[in-house]
C-alpha cells in the first residue's frame, strides 16, 4: 500500500507490480530455449548461465521500471497528480502527462538510467547473437526503453501513478546500452587477444621442445 497526504487529505493507493508477469513470460522464453537447445545438442553451461543472469537482470529492470501505484478512482488519481505539481507541463525533453515536483531531471536520475541499461549492451550480445553488431543492437536497446516509457505513460489510463513518459529516459537509456556494448567489445577484444597469446606461447613452447631432442 502507498499513502500521501496532500492538502490535509489522505489518499491510498495498491502497488502493482509488472515485473511477475515479466518474470512468468521470461521463465518460459528460458524453457523454450532449455528444451529447444538440448533437442539440437547445443545445450552448454555457459549458454545456460548467460541466459539465467539476462533473465535475472530482466525481472529486476521490470520491477525497477514497471511498479506502480493504483489509486481507487481517476479523481483521485488527477487529486494526487495536481498535490504533486500540476498538470500539463510538456516539454522537449521531458515528454510527460503531469511533472511533479522532486522529479526534475538531475544528475542522479540521469546516472541511475544510464547504470540501467549497461549491463543490457553488455550481457545481451553476449548471449544473443541477434544482437551483435552496433546497429543490430542499438535499435533494439531503444525500442525496449521505448516500450517500458510507453507502459509508463499508458498506465495513467488505469489510475496508475508514479511512472510518466519521459524522453530523457529514452535517451539515457540508449546511451546506458551503447556503453554496455562498448564494454561487451572490449572484453571480446580482450579475450581474443589472451587467446592468442595463449596460442603463440603454447605453439613457442612446442618449438623449444622439439629443438633439445
Amino acid at each position: 500500500m502507498h499513502t500521501v497526504y496532500l492538502n490535509n487529505q489522505q489518499y491510498t493507493a495498491q502497488n502493482v507490480n509488472a515485473s511477475l508477469v515479466v518474470a512468468f513470460l521470461s521463465a518460459i522464453l528460458l524453457i523454450r530455449f532449455l528444451v529447444k537447445s538440448k533437442l539440437a545438442g547445443t545445450l552448454t553451461w555457459q549458454n545456460v548461465l548467460g541466459r539465467v543472469v539476462l533473465t535475472i537482470y530482466a525481472v529486476l529492470v521490470a520491477f525497477l521500471t514497471l511498479t506502480f501505484y493504483r489509486w481507487p478512482s481517476f479523481g483521485t488519481y488527477i487529486d494526487v497528480i495536481k498535490g504533486y505539481g500540476g498538470l500539463g507541463q510538456y516539454e522537449f525533453w521531458r515528454l510527460s502527462v503531469f511533472h511533479p515536483e522532486g522529479v526534475a531531471f538531475s544528475w542522479y536520475q540521469m546516472l541511475a538510467n544510464i547504470s540501467l541499461f549497461i549491463p543490457l549492451g553488455l550481457l545481451a550480445p553476449l548471449v544473443l547473437p541477434k544482437w551483435r553488431g552496433f546497429f543490430k543492437i542499438l535499435p533494439k536497446i531503444f525500442l525496449t526503453s521505448l516500450i517500458i516509457e510507453t507502459i509508463q505513460g499508458i498506465s495513467t489510463f488505469f489510475y496508475l501513478s508514479n511512472r510518466l513518459f519521459d524522453a530523457n529516459d529514452l535517451v539515457t537509456n540508449t546511451t546506458g546500452g551503447v556503453i554496455g556494448y562498448i564494454l561487451y567489445k572490449l572484453v571480446v577484444r580482450y579475450i581474443r587477444i589472451e587467446k592468442q597469446r595463449f596460442s603463440q606461447g603454447k605453439h613457442f613452447k612446442e618449438k623449444q621442445d622439439e629443438s633439445d631432442f
